[in-house]
């Protein structure tokens, strides 16, 4: 049995006050294949970065094997995939073929350059080097991140083969079918449980039904202690003034202090009980239910596709006609390279096509993109930059599970989901008949997910979106557009 064991990590970054891991203890097997789990900002990149060496905090790390992240830097993409693999990780040229055949990529794609793999080719091209390296721990962070359905499943069946990794995901289909073991990452502190995704997220559900029956039991019990107090508090200012104004030489003044100095034993007995009581309700409960910010539009039909391509000189993707009514959720599906990031990118003018996009006039699009290029500076000037209101976007952060703190961080010092948390909290807070969204789920927490998910099924929006995560895509999509037919 080799051991990961972490005693006593504390970590802080510099530009935050507040130290990210305090104390924090846990121990688990290489041989596990183990995904971490937990909200955004919680430090899931960065904890995978501390095992790996990238980062050094205080306390004890013991790992007696390497470990080897995933993704690591490409210093030369123009490269043949093969140099670039054997450079970055170096293992032996065979083991690496040998590796991409078995996560299903063809024998040439390794003899190419690097910069001319599609995305799904260049995760696994590199998956495959790291799993070829001898005697190394492999930790995946966000493996699945961009990669088409078709892609995920080779992820997923590759993975199934492979005995001991780590992987931080959020894609619930993958951690259903590739691990055995979660690390549960949650304030700070760590919980090691065996089993799937589905099993802990059960125990978890069910946990949280049982906290809201003791919260409710537990709000009704210091309701009743507040009344009882505030009756005792009453009485006992009545008898202070019936004392004030008896004249008996000090016989009810004496009566009436004795019992008001009962009467506050017992009051401060009461308010201590309530006190105590608060500290059991539990925090952190089922999140609050989103709401968009959707306008009625007075025409049936949004927008109309005849025949549009884009056109990249060498070739040109397929014509696509359709068109977009009001309570469409139209999912535009297909495998990595089908151009559905351009089909968006050409309804916003982005980039030149062919063929004609008809937009009803006085359309107001919502526009979620793939990249955090956007989310820079600080979070007052992200407000001006979209002109939103900035009650309703801190609200909305606030149950995307955003702290106080953390609405005051420069943005650029977020973590990816935090930072795909504020593009959707800002469409969501802008004045919109269509909502456009390319990949919203990347980098997002189960929870986050699950939010938006239920906030989509119960009202009726427009939307053209792309997603490849299966639970979201079925819940959400109306139809779908394959863009590889017309």
């Amino acid at each position: 049995m080799v051991l990961i064991k972490a005693d006593h990590l504390n970590f802080q970054y510099e530009s935050i006050d507040e130290p990210l891991f305090s104390d924090l203890s846990f121990s688990m097997d290489t041989s596990w294949k183990c995904g971490l789990i937990g909200k955004n900002g919680e430090g899931k990149t960065t904890l995978v970065k501390l095992l790996n060496g990238q980062l050094h905090g205080q306390g004890n790390i013991e790992c007696s094997v390497p470990c080897a992240l995933f993704p690591f830097s490409i210093s030369n993409p123009k490269q043949m995939t093969m140099e670039v693999l054997e450079e970055a990780t170096g293992a032996l040229n065979w083991k690496i073929e040998k590796e991409c055949s078995q996560i299903g990529l063809r024998p040439d794609v390794v003899w190419q350059p690097f910069e001319t793999l599609s995305c799904g080719e260049q995760v696994r091209a590199m998956l495959a080097a790291l799993f070829a390296s001898e005697h190394t721990f492999v930790i995946l962070d966000e493996p699945s991140n961009h990669l088409d359905e078709q892609a995920r499943r080779k992820l997923a069946m590759y993975l199934k083969t492979k005995n001991g990794f780590l992987i931080v995901s959020h894609d619930r289909q993958l951690l259903d079918e590739c691990v055995d073991h979660l690390l549960v990452l949650e304030e700070g502190q760590i919980e090691v449980r065996k089993g799937n995704f589905s099993s802990w997220d059960m125990d978890h559900k069910n946990q949280l039904v049982k906290d809201q029956a003791d919260n409710e039991r537990l709000h009704k019990e210091i309701k009743r202690l507040d009344q009882a107090a505030r009756t005792s508090r009453i009485w006992s200012d009545a008898k202070e003034k019936k004392k004030i104004g008896a004249a008996d030489k000090g016989y009810v003044g004496h009566k009436a202090a004795k019992l008001m100095k009962r009467s506050k034993v017992v009051e401060a007995r009461k308010v201590k009980a309530i006190e105590q009581k608060k500290k059991l309700l539990h925090t952190d409960l089922s999140p609050e239910s989103l709401k968009i910010r959707s306008q009625g539009y007075k025409k049936e039909i949004f927008v109309r596709f005849e025949n549009v391509c884009v056109d990249y000189k060498v070739w040109q993707s397929t014509p696509q006609t359709f068109t977009i009514q009001r309570g469409d959720r139209i999912l535009l599906c297909g495998p990595n390279g089908s151009e559905k990031s351009s089909l968006i990118k050409a309804l916003l003018k982005k980039i030149s096509y062919k063929g004609k996009i008809l937009v009803s006039n006085d359309l107001h699009i919502s526009y979620v993109e793939q990249t955090y290029e956007s989310v820079s500076g600080n979070m007052e000037d992200y407000i001006e930059q979209y002109g939103i209101d900035r009650t309703r976007f801190l609200t909305t952060l606030r149950k995307f599970g955003f702290s106080r703190d953390e609405l005051f961080h420069p943005l650029d010092q977020l973590s990816s989901g935090q930072r795909r948390k504020i593009m959707l909290a800002r469409s969501l807070c802008e004045e919109a008949h269509l909502y456009v969204w390319d990949e919203p789920l990347n980098d997002l927490d189960i929870t986050t997910r699950e939010q938006l998910e239920q906030m989509l099924e119960e009202g009726e929006y427009t939307m053209l979106f792309v997603e490849h995560d299966p639970f979201f895509c079925k819940k959400i999509a109306s139809r779908y557009i394959n863009m590889n037919q017309n």
